[in-house]
């Protein structure tokens, strides 16, 4: 039973112009001195991306799949979209809101959809975009092709988006991270995708370096003022005391054994077992990653920290089980016998973690 995860991602259909506004043209958060500054003037002089109506640009929200379509679709011009096939995505039906610009990215050729855990061929409008996922929708849209001398350690000539990373570094829209890596599960940012689109579009933007960006969340402080915990301690044979390391360095309360957000008590649950129990602990989660809760973005990096704890170095192999809704009924992960299971009734995923061996 794969994709046990759909239960927990919530989709909700986002209208970029609905929040922001065509009259700012100079942000507050993006000063003179901000190091994408020239990009940013440029692609909202051009009308491709927008300010909010608090004056702020926002630097650091992430794109989602469908803000990205609008935009490529405004710098292309199309406004025409009347008999365009429909896609048939399950969540972008007829009427709905992007439905058009979706169903038309997909005529050209711009984006294609997945499927769900029901088997149904979804578009999730509302996803947050990946560097990987813009690195695709960037080479196809402006055909960016070519192989870079620039090998990047997380994305292998196995990689389904190797061509489309290749393609970027090819054309120097992107060199990705000052550590060898491209950064390919991560989210991208408004001022990241200013800066891939910048130079995309033109070329005298691709002289302008990437600035140094950690791949790791932890330590980070985001815009709201939090700042993401780091796990420093190692798992301990002593129940007891991994609660204790969940309540000290990364935030739960109730002992350890609750993680919350606002608007969400118990987000993440973890529940010990006994001594005689065929397994160690049981993690659940009652939602991963929901845009509509202003603190729901902290639940991934939180529980990378947490799958550290039990999994070790295969802690970012399960981290993409959940951020790709692709968890397998059982698996093994640092010597341990992982079940997972999905609720309906509560909409939890559920892994029983074994002992370790």
């Amino acid at each position: 039973m794969k994709k046990v995860l759909s239960g927990l991602i919530a989709l909700a259909f986002v209208v970029v112009l609905s929040s922001e506004t065509l009259a700012q043209t100079k942000f507050k958060d993006v000063p003179t001195s901000h190091w994408a500054y020239n990009e940013v003037q440029f692609l909202t002089g051009k009308e491709i991306i927008y300010g909010y109506q608090d004056g702020d640009f926002k630097p650091g929200k992430s794109i989602t799949r469908l803000q990205a379509v609008q935009m490529m679709l405004r710098e292309k011009g199309i406004k025409d979209f009347s008999n365009v096939p429909n896609p048939g995505f399950a969540d972008v039906k007829p009427g709905r809101s992007g439905y058009n610009e979706v169903a038309k990215a997909v005529e050209l050729g711009i984006i294609s959809g997945k499927v769900n855990a029901k088997g149904e061929k979804v578009f999730d409008p509302n996803g947050v975009l990946t560097r990987a996922q813009m690195a695709k929708i960037l080479s196809l849209a402006y055909d960016l092709t070519g192989t870079s001398n620039e090998q990047f350690s997380d994305i292998p000539k196995t990689h389904w988006a190797y061509p489309y990373v290749q393609g970027l570094a090819k054309n120097q829209v992107t060199m990705g991270y000052s550590n060898g890596t491209f950064g390919g599960v991560d989210y991208l940012s408004r001022v990241q995708f200013a800066v891939m689109m910048a130079r995309t579009l033109d070329e005298s933007y691709r002289t302008t370096p990437t600035p140094p960006v950690s791949t790791e969340p932890t330590g980070k402080v985001y815009p709201d003022g939090w700042t993401a915990p780091v796990l420093e301690s190692t798992w301990s044979p002593d129940h007891a005391t991994n609660l204790a390391t969940l309540q000290d360095e990364l935030g739960f309360a109730d002992g350890g054994r609750m993680y919350s957000i606002k608007g969400k008590t118990g987000a993440i649950q973890v529940v010990g077992q006994g001594t005689d129990a065929p397994f160690e602990a049981g993690i659940k989660f009652y939602m991963w990653r929901d845009t509509g809760l202003a603190e729901g973005y902290r639940i991934p990096i939180v529980s990378k920290e947490l799958f550290k704890l039990y999994f070790g170095a295969d802690a970012q192999r399960v981290w993409n089980y959940f951020e790709n809704n692709d968890i397998p009924e059982r698996f093994t992960a640092n010597g341990r016998t992982v079940k997972a299971s999905y609720s309906p009734a509560d909409a939890s995923v559920y892994l029983e973690v074994g002992k370790k061996k």
